[in-house]
This record gives structure tokens, C-alpha cells and sequence, in this order.
């Protein structure tokens, strides 16, 4: 696993030796960020779920401004820590924390975001609620985008009418859903 373009082109990245993650596979990553390229100048990204913190890093990589890297797993805070070596501490956080306690702290230091990465772990049922938690607690900017990777079968067919379903793609039995946000 490695960073596929930018600042960071070819940096390799490990990722957590476990069943409960999995990292996103180049193909997917890159048309990802094919798609988003147009918002990642200057913008502020907070990576969900961020594992070993590769999304994040790619859009450091690309010419994100800051990033936060929110994981409630110790392992992948370390993981996303040496990740991140050589990277300027000016430029990122990381929040080791449940989600909805770090979307809480983030609200409180009046951060807004201009993208999110959401990639829980496939079986939850997290997907509305951190939709939900994002628009109520004002983290996204208006036109502020949501990237969320999910297996097809448990895909979201409806989102909060805030949001807007830019695009949405299969890769194999992945999703890829980008949406907007209409704050």
C-alpha cells in the first residue's frame, strides 16, 4: 500500500495486520480521488474510520491543508502515527476516540470540514448516524463533500435530505458514494 500521486507519490504505508480492517485498493483509490481532485486544494479532510490513515494521507498528498484522522483502535493510532512520519505536525490531528466523541470535539474547536472520508467497518450500521452527526453538529461547509466506501449489498439507498448523491459506483461487491452536502 502506498501513496499513488502527489507530495508524497510512492510513500508505502502499513496498514493494521487484522480482519477488522481493510485497506482501500489502489483502483478504488485512485478513481476516488479522480473524482474528488477539484475539491482537495487548501481544503480541510477529515478521514472516519481512518484505519491506517491512507485517505487522509493521499489527500495531504494531493494538497489538502489539514487533515484529521479520527480511530477509536490504539493500534491504528500508531499505525497512522508512523504513517505519517516525516509529515509536518502543523498539517494534521489525530483523535483517538469513538467517532461521535470526536465529531463532539471537533464541533467544540469550531472545525469545518471541506471533505470526509467514512469508511466504518462494514457490518455497523454507522453510516446515518455520522451523516446525521455531521450536518447537526455543523462540520461540513456548504457543497462540502462525503466519501463513504460500503459493500454493495448494505449500500445506503436513501440519505438525510440535506446531502445529495453526487455519484455512486460498484467495485466488485464495494461502493463508492460521494455525496454533497446542502447545509
Amino acid at each position: 500500500m502506498q501513496v499513488i500521486s502527489g507530495k508524497y507519490r510512492g510513500r508505502k504505508l502499513v496498514s493494521l495486520d487484522t480482519q477488522d480492517t481493510r485497506p482501500t485498493l489502489t483502483r478504488i483509490k485512485g478513481s476516488l480521488f479522480d473524482i474528488i481532485q477539484d475539491s482537495l486544494p487548501e481544503s480541510v479532510v477529515l478521514d472516519l474510520f481512518a484505519g491506517s490513515g491512507a485517505l487522509g494521507i493521499e489527500a495531504l498528498s494531493r494538497g489538502s491543508r489539514y487533515a484529521y484522522f479520527v480511530d477509536k483502535n490504539a493500534e491504528s493510532k500508531k499505525i497512522i502515527e508512523k504513517n505519517l512520519k516525516n509529515i509536518d505536525s502543523n498539517f494534521f490531528e489525530i483523535i483517538n476516540d469513538d467517532c461521535f466523541n470526536a465529531l463532539d470535539i471537533l464541533s467544540k474547536k469550531g472545525v469545518i470540514c471541506d471533505l470526509v472520508f467514512m469508511d466504518p467497518p462494514y457490518q455497523s450500521e454507522l453510516y446515518l448516524p455520522c451523516l446525521n452527526a455531521l450536518s447537526q453538529k455543523k462540520l461540513l461547509k456548504n457543497g462540502g463533500k462525503v466519501c463513504m466506501e460500503q459493500l454493495v449489498k448494505n449500500s445506503l439507498q436513501v440519505v438525510p435530505k440535506c446531502y445529495t448523491i453526487l455519484k455512486s459506483k460498484n467495485y466488485g461487491d464495494k461502493n463508492i458514494t460521494i455525496l454533497e452536502y446542502k447545509g
